[in-house]
Parts: C-alpha cells; structure tokens; sequence
C-alpha cells in the first residue's frame, strides 16, 4: 500500500491523497453552504495517517474538536485544544471564518500522552449540508505480526517496544505485553485508545450553557438518596459507578491515567463552580476561604511528579487553578477584600510556566 492511498467516505473511491482532495473538489463541491476542505495529519511526516474533512466557516473549533475525537482521538475523555505556533491557544469558541486558505495549526489531545495533529486548510468548497464532515481518509496501514508473517491486530502499548501480534499470538502472548486492538488512527497503541467509536467519550457538558451541571450529571446524582451526608470520597466513589453503568464500562479496570481524567470529568459533571452561581447559592465566603487555605505546589513537588511521569496530574490541577482564577476575576473588589490569594496565585503562576509540558507530540 502507498503512504497515502485512500479512499473518499461519499462515494468510495480509491485514490492517493492528493487525488481524493482533486475528487473531493470537482464531484461534491455543490451545495449552498461555505465551508473549508480541512486536511488533519500527524506533525510527524513519516505517520501514513490523514483525514479530509469540511467544515462551515461558521462552525466552532469545537465542532472540529467533536469530529477529530470521534474519528481518530477520543480514549478516556482527555482533554484537548487548538495552537497557533508552539504555545499560543485558540479559543474553542474561535469560528473558521477566522482562518483562511493556506493557514496550518495544531491540535493537540490529551496533554499527558499527547497525539499532536497539523491542521491545514486546504481549500474553500460548498456543502449541501451545513455540518462538519468527513470526506476522505487512508487506507487502514497493515502491520505485520512481530512473533509470525500473519497480519497484525494487536499493538504493544508500552512505548519501549514495538510489538505487534496477530490473533493467534496474542492470546499466546496475552500477559506478556499490554496489548490494545491496532486502529487507523495516529492514536493507536496511546493510553487506552481502542479505534473509531470504543472511547467513553466524555465530552457531554451542555452546550447551551457550559457553566450549568449536565443533564446526566443531575440525573445521576438525584439517584444518590444521601449525597448529603457523604464525604467526597465516597460521594466519588457512588456516582462513579452510576456515570459508569450508564457510559458501559469498568471502571475497576482503567489505568491511573484514566483515572485522572475521570476524576475531572466527574468534577465537570457535578458542575465547576461561578462567580454568579455562588453568589445564588450563598457559598462564595467558603469558597474564598477555601482558595486562600488552597496548599500551594512548588517548583521541587512540581519536577518530582514530572520525573516519576505524573503530567496529567499536574496539568488536571492546573487547569483547576486556571478555572479558580477566572472565578475570582468575575468577582468584585469589595468580595474579594481581607482575602489572602498570594499562595494561590503563585502556584498558577509556577504552571503556567511550565505549560509547554502539556504540549508534547507522540511519534504515534
């Protein structure tokens, strides 16, 4: 198989990349809606992975983020975020009428195991539907298995190795190595990454109203009869278990890292707090008080977790401290005087140094 070779997802052809695009813009350029030809590939050059894809002008970078985790990223509801140059981020709120023919930039999910992809668009084009879409993509790459000459299936997700194993191997095989299924994504063999539609996408906030609890999150906690009385531990461990009856997995299985980020999905789903909703609930002097008992991070605890790999860790509390400070600048003067933020706002300001950490590329 070529490097390139794929196929467009509206009529099946079967063509190189450059191909596909030429297919895509003479035969299903039609339609009364403006939109980009977007290509999404791995920044690095050698990876046989690419999408085509359009999207409206008037569509959000979170709609493109909705698609790219659909198709080739979403595992274990990671965080993610748009990049122009090395480190300065676009807001997901940022519509594609900002951009223009030509303009590159970076996508980046998950700010542990990163899978960075580079953004081009491409071309302008017309669309019958007013939607982000898939258009064209590669061939599903074919790996060998590393213990027989059959075709691969499984990949060895320890980044020390490169194994591969067919059916018969990897049973075989099967405590030897922590195996995932193969997949034609640039996230295969990362974290818990299992191919197109298995990730426990858990990216459900409302979009009318981000600052609300979701739907889900309401349902779930009204089942818990005495969320009152429990402490965070077990308030956690209670709707953990409803959120993952209700998501279809196991909790009992999942890796540290996906654990974390579950953690932070759980917190989104209770609802992070705001300035008005604490005002509303009459919580605002104990949350004023909490941020100013907040124990602060310092550079030597900082390099620690980075040494034993605790990124997701460290970048989980900072984009909590990220969300506190945005609290705090929705409040007045007069609510914030007698408070002492100094530890805080040092600890925000120590990982926000560092926040290039969080926007490192995989070779995957």
């Amino acid at each position: 198989m070529a490097k390139y070779e794929g196929y467009c997802e509206l009529c099946d052809l079967e063509a190189g990349r450059i191909a596909i695009k030429n297919h895509i813009m003479k035969k299903h350029n039609e339609g009364k809606h403006e939109c980009y030809l977007i290509r999404a590939e791995s920044v690095w050059k050698s990876s046989p992975y690419w999408l085509l894809f359009c999207a409206p002008k008037t569509s959000t970078l979170d709609e493109v983020d909705d698609l790219l985790r659909d198709v080739w990223c979403e595992c274990c509801g990671h965080m993610s975020g748009f990049f122009k140059g090395r480190y300065d981020e676009i807001d997901m709120d940022v519509r594609l009428s900002y951009f223009k023919v030509g303009d590159t930039f970076r996508y980046d999910y998950d700010f542990g195991t990163t899978t960075s992809l580079k953004l081009s668009i491409v071309d302008e084009m017309l669309s019958i539907e007013e939607k982000v879409q898939l258009l064209g993509r590669n061939d599903m790459p074919e790996y060998e298995c590393t213990f027989c000459d059959n075709e691969a299936d499984y990949i060895d997700c320890d980044w020390s190795s490169d194994a591969f194993a067919c059916e018969k191997c990897h049973e075989e095989k099967e405590g030897d190595f922590d195996w995932l299924p193969t997949a034609n994504s640039p996230r295969m063999g990362i974290c818990g990454y299992e191919g197109e539609g298995m990730g426990m996408s858990l990216k459900f906030m409302d979009r009318a109203d981000k600052s609300n609890k979701s739907v889900l999150g309401k349902n779930l906690l009204a089942e818990i009869e005495d969320a009152d009385d429990l402490d965070d531990d077990e308030l956690f461990q209670k709707f953990s278990q409803l959120l993952g009856d209700e998501l279809g997995f196991d909790l009992m299985n999942m890796s540290d890292a996906q654990l974390v980020e579950f953690q932070n999905a759980f917190i989104e789903q209770i609802g992070l707090p705001t300035a008005e909703g604490l005002r509303e609930a009459d919580d605002l002097e104990m949350f004023l008080e909490s941020c100013c008992e907040m124990i602060p991070m310092e550079e030597e605890e900082m390099q620690q977790l980075i040494a034993l790999g605790e990124l997701d860790k460290i970048n989980g509390y900072r984009k909590f401290l990220n969300h506190t400070v945005e609290v705090l600048n929705d409040l007045t003067s007069d609510e914030l005087e007698g408070y002492d933020f100094s530890e805080l706002y040092a600890s925000y300001e120590l990982l926000n140094q560092h926040e290039h950490l969080f926007a490192r590329g995989d070779e995957r």
